[in-house]
C-alpha cells in the first residue's frame, strides 16, 4: 500500500511548509499532556528509530498532515505544543508493515498564523509515552485565517534525483538551501522527486559521494 493509502499522497505533488523542517536538536516539545488515549506516560518504551521524516504536509489556518516513516513495526507519536513549549496535542498512529512502516495523522484545531513546535517519535509498544528528547523535533507555522488577506510567495521544484544524480554526502540537495533562504510562505513539490528506473549509488554520475538509495532500478515500468 506504501504511502497512497493516506490521506494527502504525501510524496508526489504535495504542499509543504519549509519551516517544517526537522532536527533531532530542535527545542523540545513539553512535557504536559493533551488529546491522548490509552497511553501511560510512565511506562517505558522502546524507541523505534525513524527512517525518513518527518514531514508536514497540507498545512492549512487550523489543521496539518504529520508524516513519517519508521525502521520497522512501531506506533508514530506526535506532540505539537506551542513556541513556550507547553503540550497542546499528541496524537497516534500505526506505522505497519503493509503499510511500508509509513506513519500518518491529520491534526485539526489550530490557530491560524501561529507557530507551532512538534516532535515526532516511534515505539515499539502501544501503550507508552516516548521519552522528551525521542524522535525528530521542528517547528511549522499555520496558514492565515481565510478572511485575513495577506501577500504570500512560494518556491516550486521537482524532477530530482535521477540518473544517479542523487542526494550528495556532504551537501545534500544544495538547492534546499537557496530555496529555505528566499524564505518562502510554502513550498509545491511537483512530482518526480525520484526517478525509479535508475539507482542512486555510493558513487554518484558526476563522481561525488551520494547517500545511496536502499533501492534497485524498477524491473517492471511500462
Amino acid at each position: 500500500m506504501g504511502l497512497h493509502g493516506f490521506r494527502g499522497r504525501v510524496l508526489l505533488g504535495t504542499t509543504v511548509l519549509l519551516t517544517a523542517c526537522g532536527s533531532p536538536h530542535a527545542p523540545v516539545v513539553g512535557a504536559e499532556t493533551a488529546g491522548q488515549t490509552g497511553v501511560s506516560a510512565s511506562a517505558p518504551c522502546t524507541v523505534v528509530p525513524t527512517h525518513l521524516g518527518p514531514g508536514v504536509f497540507e498545512v492549512g489556518p487550523d489543521g496539518a498532515t504529520f508524516w513519517a516513516r519508521a525502521q520497522g513495526k512501531s506506533v508514530m507519536h506526535v506532540r505539537v505544543g506551542d513556541t513556550k513549549g507547553r503540550m497542546v496535542f499528541h496524537r497516534t498512529a500505526s506505522a505497519a508493515e503493509v503499510d511500508d512502516f509509513n506513519g500518518a495523522t491529520v491534526l485539526e484545531g489550530l490557530a491560524p498564523g501561529t507557530t507551532y513546535r512538534y516532535r515526532v517519535s516511534f515505539a515499539k509498544e502501544a501503550d507508552c509515552m516516548p521519552s522528551p528528547e525521542a524522535g525528530v523535533a521542528g517547528t511549522f507555522r499555520t496558514a492565515p485565517a481565510v478572511e485575513d488577506a495577506r501577500a504570500v510567495t512560494f518556491a516550486w521544484s521537482g524532477d530530482v534525483g535521477g540518473q544517479n544524480i542523487c542526494r550528495d554526502a556532504e551537501e545534500g540537495y544544495p538547492i534546499a538551501r537557496a530555496i529555505v533562504a528566499a524564505k518562502p510562505d510554502f513550498f509545491v513539490a511537483l512530482g518526480d522527486m525520484i526517478y525509479a528506473d535508475y539507482p542512486c549509488s555510493a558513487r554518484g554520475l558526476l563522481g561525488n559521494d551520494q547517500v545511496e538509495g536502499d533501492f534497485g532500478p524498477a524491473v517492471d515500468l511500462e
